[in-house]
């Protein structure tokens, strides 16, 4: 069974860098701006808009707006051992890319194997740990639900095919699906 959770992609954000603000030109540019240029305009909106203008210029040289992607919500089986594998594991595939041998194709081959290893055993884990009580518990729909299928089945019938018999009633497919998860919570609970 593969699982996926489904990860939205990130929309840029805007933001204003300091990195290399000096604080004291930024107040010195600001001091010998010539805002009274803008009292040439008779009506008092044109002279704030030009105001702002002077004063948005000043700010965009000393304090420039960049773009950048804001830090994807982590999954919540992710480690910090995952994390350093998956970083070794991407190291290697660049290297195999730039430099194609069979001893750096074993080495990336063998990390993938391992991280994909270490993604299950944390996804168990995980499970154990958010799921130990069953449906009953309150972390079980939240824990469960991102796995599953995000489309709508507006408009199809779910057939479900059950020890050679297919069984199309909504009613009796919910009540299989329910013991299948169910049962399966139990037996995590068990173990």
């Amino acid at each position: 069974m593969k699982i996926k959770n489904g990860v939205k992609p990130t929309e840029k954000t805007q933001y204003r860098s300091f990195k290399n603000l000096d604080e004291n030109e930024l107040f010195r540019d600001i001091g010998q701006a010539h805002l009274h240029v803008a009292y040439i305009f008779d009506d008092i909106d044109d002279v704030c808009w030009m105001q702002d203008t002077l004063l948005a210029e000043i700010i965009d040289e000393h304090i420039p707006v960049k773009e950048g992607k804001p830090k994807q919500n982590k999954s919540p089986f992710m480690n910090g051992e995952l994390r350093r594998e998956i970083n070794y594991k991407r190291k290697l595939r660049h290297t195999f890319e730039k430099y194609r041998s069979k001893n750096n194709f074993e080495n990336f081959r063998h990390q993938r194997n391992k991280v994909s290893k270490l993604k299950k055993a944390a996804i168990r884990n995980d499970f154990h740990e958010r799921c130990g009580g069953g449906p009953e518990s309150r972390d079980f729909w939240p824990t469960i639900k991102p796995f599953l299928s995000k489309g709508s089945n507006h408009g199809r019938q779910l057939c479900l095919l059950e020890n050679e018999l297919v069984i199309s009633d909504p009613n009796a497919v919910t009540n299989i699906f329910n013991n299948h998860f169910s049962k399966v919570a139990k037996d995590m609970r068990v173990k």
